[in-house]
């Protein structure tokens, strides 16, 4: 939930590991003038944020974790990201890799631990030694800096403890000299706990994460409630949601400039006529290396332009009616059946491919892997998709064969928000049909246990505004909510989805507009089909 907030779960960490100092600092027996830090892994992580943010740290020694942010992106296909803190959104944004934070480090000594079997990339660990190396020189302390590598996997082995040893000895002890380490017996855990559960919260009681978390989602709801009632908001809110959406292009470029060509190329793979109805099959770049494929079912005979439909596939498509997209292009529709980036055709394998990180394996598997990768470079995977969705409109528009002022977009589930994102972001868009989506980030900042996924998520969006905001401000375009969501992806129950939509009620009745938008609950598949229809052919 961090992200909602505009903030990352590192901060805690990092702040825990502060606090560690300080009350080392304390210590009668403690040298406060030689402090060293050092860490694998997760662990590797925080050595480098404590030792950037805190200049008490005299030595560092960073271990399995150094490599360069580009080529973690290009490793995510084998190493499904397990703690995501690591990924600070926007870094990439602003320029900040690997190399900048050991920079920011020096001139105090950094030892830099490498393992070349590593799921953190070796390549971009050498590449990221390399520059720093170059700043260290700078600085006229080249020594201050040294990288070790051993031919194994992804841990904390004993070479690279030995070199953490020789490294504190030489900055913290001044003693330059071979160390080998002796055997170790580990201990029990009952041994290491400080605590008779084991746990803080449960021996001692305080205040978890969360509770930071649902404090902050609450100050920025006051905050945000206060905005809403400012003349102008409702003014700015396209260009704050085209902000989250795409990175920080400007709000004074256009919704074309932002989104690049708004005609992509399209290439024809086949067409086919069965029955009463052709099926074409087309492949559309909507930029550079990205291929959207899109399946595009019409009547064969029409005597003018048809109004068409927009169906966005959700994740793999496993759920999809062709029988729903039939009925549509029989009742007079050119219906085109898209797979943003991700989904469908171009949806990666849910698991990873190499055996021995089987203990790497999130819920959403590689969806939300792309997605951290997408914070990096303060370009959400959400935006890239809506960006997809926008090029199918601007693609149906230029067809001949398209009524350009009647195009429908539909999703249902995580697709369900990108057809919303896209219709906002979009005017072309006429009318917009969504079912089994959630309705409120706020719903899911506030609550401990949350299942939505985190690609339908933007970095900071309670900052500007809500879901209800976004789904409101389409308002008077006719509008088809089915089977909102709660944040544990349960379909409300009748009382509570009126609730839910209370707001975006209201924003259509301040719109004149009351009579297009319709909320319900349809619980059986056949009958959610036949009500997606019903309401596309009379609207």
């Amino acid at each position: 939930m961090a992200y909602l907030l505009g903030q990352n779960l590192a901060r805690y960490f990092i702040w825990d590991g502060i606090r560690a100092l300080d009350y080392l600092t304390m210590l009668p027996e403690v040298d406060a003038s030689r402090l060293g830090v050092t860490g694998s892994s997760g662990g590797g992580t925080l050595t480098t944020y404590i030792s950037m943010l805190d200049p008490r740290v005299k030595a560092a020694s960073i271990v399995t974790f150094i490599t360069s942010i580009p080529k973690k992106i290009e490793n995510r296909i084998n190493d499904a990201e397990s703690d995501p803190e690591q990924d600070i959104a926007g870094l990439l944004e602003v320029g900040i890799d690997h190399t900048e934070m050991v920079g920011m480090i020096a001139p105090r000594p950094v030892l830099i631990g490498a393992a070349t079997r590593d799921f953190f990339p070796i390549e971009g660990t050498r590449k990221t030694f390399g520059e720093a190396q170059e700043i260290y020189k700078k600085l006229g302390v080249p020594d201050h800096i040294k990288m070790v590598e051993f031919d194994h996997r992804h841990m904390y082995s004993q070479p690279l403890r030995e070199a953490t040893y020789a490294w504190f000895d030489r900055w913290l002890r001044g003693v330059e000299d071979e160390v080998h380490e002796p055997p170790i017996v580990t201990e029990k855990d009952e041994a290491l706990q400080v605590t008779p559960t084991g746990q803080v919260i449960t021996s001692l009681g305080g205040k978890t994460v969360y509770d930071f978390n649902r404090a902050e989602a609450e100050r920025l709801m006051r905050q945000l409630e206060a905005k809403r009632r400012q003349p102008g908001y409702r003014t700015q809110l396209a260009g704050k949601i085209e902000q989250r959406l795409f990175g920080d292009v400007g709000l004074g470029q256009t919704l074309a400039q932002v989104a690049g060509n708004p005609i992509p190329e399209a290439q024809k793979v086949s067409e086919s006529n069965i029955e009463d109805l052709t099926f074409e099959k087309l492949l559309l770049t909507t930029e550079s290396g990205i291929v959207v494929p899109v399946r595009v079912i019409l009547p064969r005979t029409h005597a003018a332009r048809l109004p068409a439909v927009v169906y966005l596939r959700d994740r793999s498509g496993a759920d999809d009616s062709p029988e729903l997209f039939e009925a549509l292009a029989r009742l007079g529709r050119l219906v085109a059946v898209a797979d943003v980036r991700g989904f469908g055709e171009t949806m990666s394998a849910r698991r990873i491919s190499d055996p021995h990180l089987d203990y790497f394996d999130p819920r959403d598997g590689m969806d939300a892997d792309f997605t951290f990768a997408s914070f990096f470079l303060g370009r959400p995977l959400l935006g890239m998709r809506v960006r997809d969705a926008r090029s199918v409109v601007s693609f149906l528009r230029a067809r001949s064969d398209v009524d350009p002022v009647h195009i429908t977009i539909v999703g249902r589930h995580w697709a369900g928000v990108v057809a919303l994102f896209a219709a906002e972001s979009e005017p072309a868009v006429s009318s917009v049909v969504v079912e089994g989506t959630p309705v409120s980030f706020a719903e899911i900042a506030e609550t401990e246990l949350y299942n939505q996924p985190v690609s339908l998520m933007l970095p900071g969006v309670l900052q500007d505004f809500d879901f209800p905001d976004v789904i409101g401000a389409l308002a008077p375009r006719p509008l088809l909510v089915l089977n909102p969501e709660d944040e544990m992806t349960r379909n409300l129950d009748r009382e509570n989805a009126r609730q839910a939509v209370e707001s975006i009620q209201q924003a259509y009745q301040r719109a004149g507009a009351e009579r297009v938008f319709k909320e319900d609950i349809v619980a059986f598949e056949p009958d959610i089909q036949k009500t997606i229809v019903k309401w596309i052919v009379e609207h």
